[in-house]
């Protein structure tokens, strides 16, 4: 299997380098949009998914991969710990 390489950012809160990652015009806060927010006591930011046209909730704690052409994904820490490695870590076989 070939394997994938992926930028990711941890969301600590941190809404300035979340916009500097995803770009000023693929995050904005979830009211913004009228979205519903399940995340209690979390920030309230979406981020803009073009794959599937639709502004996902990002939840503090979780990380933001972009993807191979460029879309952005908010991912779950299990989930992504789970699945990425980092580029200092040796890829299983």
């Amino acid at each position: 299997m070939k394997p994938v390489v992926v930028e990711a950012i941890h969301f600590e809160g941190d809404v300035d380098a979340l916009r500097a990652f995803v770009g000023s015009q693929n995050w904005t806060r979830a009211d913004a949009r009228d979205i519903a927010w399940d995340h209690e006591d979390e920030e309230e930011v979406v981020i803009w998914n073009e794959a599937e046209k639709a502004w996902l909730p990002t939840p503090v704690g979780w990380w933001v991969v972009r993807g191979v052409e460029g879309e952005f994904y908010p991912v779950k820490p299990n989930i992504f710990e789970a699945t990425y490695v980092r580029d200092t870590e040796e890829p299983q076989a």
